[in-house]
């Protein structure tokens, strides 16, 4: 698997990407199961096997993602990354639906500077080393064209723990397992300062308004503010055309 860093399209210096908040009016661990035909752009990045966050299909060969989902430190990435999709539960693959990608590329931007930085350019995506077959179980999200406004709602699609085997047969482990979505209203910035202590939760996760992606979800609390931090995607339109076009 290669790692491409790449900077910024165009550099501004008054140019901030920017962060808004989603407050929800549920957990998310406590959201609504959904059949992944109902959200086809789902899918499970899976390192050395086991589900670590959420993606969704932007193109046959590329899944977005939070930056922070892939990247354990500035110096420290993720491999041997799978992309699952095509199954509502990432531990029951369904035959001829499901499929397992492996990501042969993780490009991100050069300026996203970690947790630290409160998960500025907080976007990362995969290229994936096989195409996937689009049907009514596997297909892609648009890109959005405008913002998500204050007081508008949208839907957040993220993984959510169920129970699985683990080495024995008569043992098993609580693991991100099953797709669950959660409606989210947009918030002002002011509304969860907080927020920024914490990183718990599915990063990676869709926030979704009239099929188009509208944010990246960074941070989530559900167990204290029951607010969510997501970028906007609507700032990385270039860069997200231009790698689809071109990787």
């Amino acid at each position: 698997m290669m790692i491409i860093l790449i900077k910024k399209l165009i550099i501004c210096l008054t140019l901030i990407y920017p962060i808004i908040i989603a407050k929800k009016p549920m957990k998310l661990v406590n959201g609504m199961f959904v059949e992944i035909k109902d959200y086809p752009h789902f899918a499970g990045i899976l390192w050395n096997n086991h589900p670590i966050c959420s993606g969704s299909i932007i193109s046959k060969k590329h899944v977005i993602t939070a930056a922070s989902c892939v990247l354990f430190d500035l110096i420290s990435i993720a491999s041997n990354l799978n992309v699952i999709t095509g199954t509502s539960d990432i531990y029951n693959e369904i035959n001829g639906i499901t499929s397992i990608h492996e990501v042969s590329y993780v490009i991100y931007f050069k300026d996203y500077s970690s947790p630290t930085n409160l998960w500025t350019d907080d976007i990362a995506i995969l290229k994936l080393t096989t195409e996937i077959k689009f049907s009514q179980y596997q297909w892609k999200l648009n890109l959005p064209t405008s913002y998500v406004s204050t007081g508008k709602r949208a839907e957040l699609t993220g993984l959510a723990k169920g129970i699985v085997p683990i080495d024995s047969i008569d043992e098993h482990a609580m693991a991100y397992r099953y797709i669950q979505m959660v409606l989210a209203e947009a918030q002002r910035l002011d509304k969860c300062p907080d927020l920024f202590k914490w990183h718990e939760g599915d990063s990676g996760a869709a926030v979704v308004r009239d099929n188009e992606i509208v944010g990246i979800a960074s941070i989530l609390d559900p167990e204290k503010t029951r607010l969510i931090v997501f970028t906007k995607i609507l700032p990385f339109f270039e860069f997200i055309e231009n790698i689809v076009e071109n990787y």
